[in-house]
């Protein structure tokens, strides 16, 4: 970890952004999208702006829900701000270096099957029933946390929904937490409004870059094993190439020697 400057990655997603309780209002050309937007954006600009109050200087903002662009770039926070979008699996956070003191994860979701969680999945919500590494399974935000590693960086906050953040308090240490809403089954939340929600991003965005020499980053065994359940036979049969192993009708694994590698399919 970097305590020298005070630079902040921030990887961002829709499902856990403040007032989004419906699909529709993170899916492009659905009713409530453009309002979606809107409320992602005020949450990245509100982790800025707690941050920038101890200390940190830059950022970059990483657009990473699926079916991108999704920031509303006129609106976001500007001064010390650079902005970019994953450019595949192997450059999910193509920016991140050793020079970044932190990451936070704005919008984050649960991981697939996790119950009482709003719009819980694994990178495709018909695609992977399990993600595992080293026999773990895992979701997004460890993900994060594991590419995160590869620079030495740790995650330093998590704001989404409440099942989301306790996965996040689960798997990684001293991390800080922003409950924006509480999911009523899969499909729909009970949310704070959004300028409460953002008010308390930013009062934890300030405190876990005051408090980032607590957090390490993931501990996690290099070479490692990763082993991928999918929800079907026929989305398994798309992953062919000589470094995956299929193991049965659904399932594949391949082998990572550097947490950069995760996700390689």
């Amino acid at each position: 970890m970097n305590l020298s400057s005070c630079k902040i990655y921030i990887m961002t997603d829709m499902e856990g952004v403040s007032g989004i309780c419906s699909e529709d209002q993170c899916t492009r050309d659905k009713p409530g999208y453009d309002q979606g937007r809107i409320w992602l954006t005020q949450d990245i600009n509100a982790a800025i702006a707690g941050a920038r109050e101890a200390g940190a200087t830059e950022f970059v903002v990483n657009d990473g829900h699926g079916s991108r662009p999704h920031i509303l770039l006129d609106q976001l926070e500007s001064e010390g701000v650079t902005y970019e979008m994953p450019k595949s699996g192997a450059q999910y956070m193509p920016g991140l270096d050793e020079t970044f003191a932190g990451v936070f994860i704005i919008g984050a979701h649960a991981k697939a099957g996790t119950r009482d969680a709003f719009l819980d999945h694994t990178q495709a919500p018909l695609g992977i029933f399990d993600f595992q590494v080293n026999r773990r399974s895992i979701g997004e935000i460890v993900q994060v946390a594991i590419i995160a590693t590869h620079a030495r960086v740790p995650v330093l906050m998590v704001s989404g929904d409440e099942a989301a953040c306790r996965e996040a308090r689960h798997d990684l240490r001293a991390v800080k937490t922003v409950s924006v809403k509480i999911a009523l089954g899969r499909q729909r939340a009970r949310a704070l409004p959004p300028v409460v929600a953002q008010q308390k991003i930013r009062a934890a965005a300030r405190q876990a870059v005051r408090s980032r020499a607590a957090c390490r980053p993931f501990p996690i065994r290099l070479p490692a094993e990763v082993k991928i359940v999918f929800q079907r036979t026929d989305v398994a049969d798309l992953h062919t190439n000589p470094h995956l192993k299929r193991l049965d009708g659904r399932t594949i694994t391949y082998p990572i020697r550097t947490a950069r590698d995760l996700l390689w399919v």
